[in-house]
């Protein structure tokens, strides 16, 4: 078997545009970097890479999204949930089910109830010698979280 290796693939932006959240995709780990430094091309990689803030354990996400109370959500397909994670970096279990399988996209809506897809990426041919284990239909599901998006709020 070979390990599957993507690079990173949860990056939000804060509510002040002041720093930027990401995550490497087979990667545990959540961090975050002031965005001023790194969107300038004259501050030295070296400069920006010290500013690089370790928030933590995550477990495997794939995306993130920020509400307006500085909450970031992610999901963890390992355990089919979405999780958020407060400004003062307690963590709580939004919502776990096993109809969330392998959650791969999320935004919070105007009213409120953050919506995701699942893909059941883990059931692709490549994870069970050729054999195609996805099913139909996929499924899209919410849940309340009492919060607009910070996308929706900072147009």
């Amino acid at each position: 078997p070979q390990p599957w290796l993507v690079g990173l693939n949860a990056l939000e932006l804060s509510a002040d545009r002041n720093t930027l959240y990401f995550s490497a995709f087979t990667g545990r780990r959540l961090y975050s970097v002031g965005a001023g430094d790194l969107s300038n091309s004259a501050v030295q990689d070296d400069k920006v890479i010290s500013e690089v803030a370790d928030l933590g354990a995550i477990g495997m996400a794939g995306h993130f999204t920020l509400d307006t109370n500085g909450r970031l959500y992610y999901m963890d397909m390992e355990q089919n949930g979405i999780f958020r994670r407060a400004s003062d970096g307690r963590v709580q279990a939004v919502v776990v089910d096993p109809r969330l399988i392998w959650p791969d996209t999320m935004v919070i809506g105007t009213d409120e109830y953050l919506y995701v897809t699942t893909s059941q990426h883990d059931r692709r041919p490549e994870f069970h010698d050729g054999e195609e284990l996805r099913q139909q239909p996929y499924g899209l599901f919410r849940v309340y979280v009492g919060a607009q998006s910070v996308k929706a709020t900072a147009r």
